[in-house]
């Protein structure tokens, strides 16, 4: 690098011998910005698979470490920071509403109810004068169905996982789109047995189906477990639905 040259200098998270700590890459979209990749740190197992739940959700645009605030009890000042920022757009792109976001195990909620209940009280009342909704998210909320489908999912977003040269992917992807809207509805099974005969082949599709459920062109009930026995649908059928079963908060 030159003497001159800049460069952001990307916080490291915390060594920790007792939780899990880390960085996950997300891509976060801000109006009149092309969406860019991002770090956000993590400082628990939980804060990582809210991370990993919510840049999956249809209508959040982005997601980031919330910042510190300042806030008094009644005889002294405090400071506190909670630990997402995270803010949702409508279906055109639109911003839709922000939320401050907590997330706790159900068990340290209830173990630690006097000394947080007033902190998050505060926080509440100091959010909505801003017209942000202050919200905790348990391991009860975090740890579901949906977050093992945008974890297996999300690893088809990378090319490197297909089988086809980056040329031969789109037409690929079109066959399976155009094939699924004639069927109206199908199952993973079902629709690579219309594609082809041979094993080989099918499996070689295979990763083309979920990328095109990651990516939202095709449709399916992600508030359920996967399977190769899931019904599937073209986004156009299923559009309402494809949007509900994929919302930050349910």
């Amino acid at each position: 690098m030159k003497k001159n040259q800049s460069y952001q200098r990307i916080k490291q998270p915390k060594r920790s011998y007792t939780c899990l700590t880390g960085v996950v890459p997300v891509w976060n979209h801000f109006t009149d910005q092309s969406p860019r990749s991002e770090l956000i740190r993590f400082e628990s197992q939980l804060e990582r698979n809210f991370i990993l739940k919510t840049e999956f959700c249809i209508d959040c645009c982005s997601i980031r470490r919330a910042k510190k605030i300042l806030w008094h009890d009644g005889m002294k000042n405090r400071q506190y920071t909670p630990d997402f920022d995270v803010q949702t757009w409508d279906e055109n792109k639109n911003p839709l509403k922000r939320y401050v976001v907590e997330v706790k195990r159900v068990d340290e909620l209830e173990k630690k109810a006097a000394e947080l209940e007033p902190k998050f009280a505060a926080m509440r009342e100091i959010y909505e004068k801003e017209g942000i909704e202050f919200i905790i998210q348990t391991d009860e909320d975090i740890n579901d169905d949906f977050l093992k489908n945008a974890i297996f999912l999300r690893e088809f977003r990378r090319h490197p996982y297909l089988e086809y040269p980056l040329s031969e992917v789109y037409g690929i992807e079109k066959q399976i789109l155009d094939l699924l809207l004639d069927l109206g509805q199908a199952t993973p099974n079902s629709l690579l047995a219309c594609i082809s005969d041979d094993k080989w082949k099918r499996a070689a599709y295979l990763p083309y189906v979920w990328r095109l459920v990651c990516e939202d062109q095709i449709c399916a009930n992600l508030l359920e477990p996967l399977t190769m026995e899931s019904p599937l649908w073209h986004i156009d059928h299923h559009k309402e639905e494809g949007i509900l079963w994929r919302r930050f908060l349910k």
